[in-house]
């Protein structure tokens, strides 16, 4: 799967840890990337997904990517906040969709036949879970 379109939001890094949002496991192809407090935006086609993060160091995928499962219907907008958890040695990285963020983005039009999805990655105190 490759998407339609893909956009990176201007702003500040604040921290050297990349996070890869992956479409499918943690061999897949690779949506967008990420610093805290970023985000980006796919249009994707309609039907089931599977979303991955993972770090990315020097070019090579780390860490625990947890794979996330999701229907997209076209025409419509999901949003996905990516959190990293704390755990032994190596980090969890989460996909989880989200209501809580549709205020925080720019209103981008829908286009026909493809699903408009956010993914965003704050550090864990700012989880919006």
């Amino acid at each position: 799967m490759t998407p339609d379109e893909v956009r990176t939001s201007q702003g500040y890094i604040r921290t050297a840890s990349q996070i890869i949002v992956l479409s499918g496991d943690q061999h897949g192809s690779r949506i967008c990337s990420l610093y805290n407090g970023r985000y980006c935006w796919a249009y994707l086609y309609p039907g089931s997904h599977d979303f991955t993060g993972m770090f990315n160091y020097s070019g090579t995928y780390r860490g625990n990517g947890i794979t996330t499962t999701v229907n997209l219907e076209p025409g419509k907008t999901y949003y996905f906040q990516v959190i990293q958890k704390p755990a032994y040695m190596i980090q969890n990285i989460i996909i989880k969709q989200t209501t809580k963020a549709a205020d925080k983005f720019n209103a981008l039009p829908t286009k026909p036949g493809m699903a408009l999805v956010y993914f965003f990655y704050n550090l864990p105190i700012y989880d919006l879970m």
